[in-house]
C-alpha cells in the first residue's frame, strides 16, 4: 500500500513538474539572446571567450515573500536590465493561475511589486513569474499561516 502511495505521488510531482515547464518553470531565467559558443580554433589560438552576462543584464527575482491576515500578500524584489513593463504572476502548487499584475513603465535596476490576493491562500508553496518582453524570472515562494 506505501509503494503505491509513493508511486502516485511521484507521477502527479511529475505531472506537475512538466506543466511548470510549459510555463516557464523551474527555471530562473530564460533569455531569448543567443548563447556564444568558442569555436575550437578561437580555443587553440587562446582568443579570450565572450564574458558570461551578469544578474544585472537580466531579469531577476531576487527575493519572494508572503505574508497572510485576512488576505495574502506576495512581495516581489526584482532587478531590471531596462526600462519597461513587468508582468507578475502567482501560480498555486498544481500550476494554476492565481493572481497577476503588470505594471506601470519601470525604470530599470531594483523594484519592488506587491500583489494581493482578495482572499487568504492556503499554505503551500507557490511560484512567482516575471516577465519582461521576452525574458521570464521564475522563484518559488512559500506562503504560511
Amino acid at each position: 500500500m506505501g509503494k503505491i502511495i509513493v508511486a502516485a505521488l511521484v507521477a502527479i510531482w511529475l505531472f506537475n513538474m512538466a506543466r511548470f515547464a510549459m510555463l516557464g518553470f523551474p527555471g530562473h531565467v530564460h533569455s531569448q539572446a543567443p548563447v556564444p559558443v568558442p569555436t575550437r580554433s578561437a580555443i587553440a589560438h587562446g582568443q579570450p571567450l565572450a564574458a558570461p552576462a551578469t544578474a544585472e543584464e537580466d531579469l531577476t527575482i531576487r527575493n519572494a515573500s508572503a505574508s497572510t491576515g485576512a488576505n495574502t500578500t506576495v512581495s516581489v524584489a526584482l532587478t531590471l536590465p531596462s526600462a519597461g513593463w513587468v508582468d507578475v504572476q502567482l501560480f498555486d502548487p498544481s500550476g494554476r493561475h492565481v493572481i497577476s499584475r503588470r505594471t506601470r513603465r519601470l525604470p530599470a535596476g531594483q523594484r519592488s511589486i506587491r500583489l494581493q490576493t482578495i482572499e487568504r491562500l492556503q499554505a503551500g508553496s507557490y511560484w512567482v513569474r516575471a516577465q519582461m518582453g521576452d525574458e521570464v524570472a521564475t522563484k518559488p515562494v512559500a506562503v504560511n499561516w
